[in-house]
């Protein structure tokens, strides 16, 4: 009995529009991780009371929550493809609004549009990206990417920021809206060049239409008559049910979110103002070091990865904690810790992201991709407005709580969770066989 179109595409070898696809996705993940740098900037351009700092960073998790929640099952509903056109013109529209937002009300319509936006794109990519690339690679390529909007996003703002320390305030401003539309006029041109997901186009009936785009884009020989099976497996998987699943991973989740949010965009505007471009310029040096673990994505256990990369996290938020006596009279010293806490931070970013996109069956991925990165994402409201609140040393002791909780979850899923990586399929992955 013949393979389905989507296990050929699966099973098939690395191609250019593969390459196509990375540098897509890659695009847009980076625009997702900058336009969050972007919210903390603007605590810089106006002058405005600490109550309303606090508001403009929780405000761009707002729209992230929205984003994710109404687009998500969109794509699930319309097609991976045809949400993109959604998500980039809402690109155009915030970048416009946001080269004119001469107050501080401008600036949290743009951004919030923006955010909006690369939260739907975020979503969709990490949907597609899974069920297109070849299960020798799945795992290392997703990983990899992920880099793109935890480390290499971070990296170049403060890079920028460094650039535009001394000009004004509407040259910083322009400066990210032409960042902004240069990656938008990449996306249309590469998106126009790739596929819907086949698997998608399967799972939705459309055999005939899968079929077309893997000869198209894939050169593959497939014969439409013979489509009669989904290539399942009779391996046999001791797999939780989707609610228990769910269960775990959330709070591994909502750790991540609140664990690094806590670091990366919110101690600068409340404690430190003056190191925002230091923050992110180490943020980033550690995140894209550390990201280059993906490689080891198809190698080692998914579920191994993530259980050692959330324990050394918690182990290095002690450290800062135990060390802050020290820190806080040499900065250098925290740069330090920052870099290191990034490099073992954002491969368990990674790894997590990976999941929340992988364990699901295609029909509902958008969906319950959805579920997986909003609701972490609103249990971390709290936290940030109750955080802000805290003296410096009890905000990290706090920060150590959540990474706590995350690692006690993670360790959860390493003896009660199924395997995902080390080549593993996307269909055995997401129990669809």
């Amino acid at each position: 009995m013949a393979k389905s179109v989507s296990v050929a595409v699966e099973e098939g070898g690395w191609t250019e529009v593969h390459s196509l696809y990375f540098i897509s996705f890659a695009i847009g993940l980076f625009i997702e991780g900058f336009v969050f740098t972007i919210v903390s900037y603007a605590t810089t351009w106006y002058s405005i009371p600490k109550y309303l700092s606090v508001f403009l960073l929780g405000w761009p998790f707002i729209w992230l929550i929205a984003g994710v929640s109404l687009i998500g099952p969109i794509a699930d509903r319309i097609g991976r493809k045809r949400t993109w056109i959604y998500t980039m013109t809402m690109y155009a529209i915030g970048g416009i609004i946001l080269a004119l937002s001469v107050n501080y009300e401008l600036v949290l319509l743009s951004t919030a549009i923006l955010v909006f936006a690369a939260a739907g794109e975020m979503s969709v990519i990490l949907a597609m990206a899974n069920e297109m690339f070849p299960r020798r690679h799945r795992s290392k390529a997703v990983l990899l990417l992920t880099d793109f909007n935890g480390g290499v996003a971070p990296l170049i703002a403060g890079i920028l920021g460094f650039i535009t320390a001394s000009a004004t305030v509407s040259f910083q401003r322009y400066l990210s809206v032409a960042t902004v539309f240069a990656a938008l006029a990449a996306l249309i041109v590469i998106r126009y060049r790739t596929p819907e997901s086949v698997r998608w186009l399967e799972k939705k009936g459309m055999v005939r239409e899968a079929s077309e785009e893997a000869k198209k884009y894939f050169n593959l020989k497939v014969d439409d008559n013979e489509q009669q099976d989904n290539g399942s497996s009779t391996k046999a998987w001791r797999r939780l049910p989707l609610w228990a699943i769910m269960a775990i991973i959330i709070p591994i989740a909502w750790a991540n979110s609140a664990g690094y949010g806590l670091i990366t965009y919110t101690l600068g505007p409340l404690y430190y103002p003056r190191y925002i471009d230091y923050i992110f310029l180490f943020t980033g040096i550690g995140a894209v070091l550390g990201g280059l673990l993906g490689v080891l994505g198809d190698r080692v256990s998914r579920k191994s990865f993530l259980l050692w990369t959330y324990v050394a996290v918690l182990l290095l938020t002690i450290s800062v904690v135990a060390t802050i006596g020290l820190w806080s009279k040499m900065i250098a010293l925290f740069w330090g810790l920052l870099i290191a806490l990034n490099f073992v931070e954002q491969p368990s970013y990674e790894a997590i992201e990976i999941m929340k996109a992988e364990l699901w069956p295609t029909r509902v991925r958008g969906s319950l991709i959805a579920v997986a990165r909003a609701l972490p994402i609103l249990l971390y409201l709290p936290v940030l407005y109750f955080a802000s609140e805290l003296p410096l040393s009890q905000y990290l002791v706090f920060n150590v709580a959540i990474w706590a909780i995350g690692t006690a979850a993670a360790i959860a899923w390493y003896f009660l969770g199924h395997e995902t990586g080390k080549g593993v399929s996307i269909g055995l992955a997401s129990g669809e066989e």
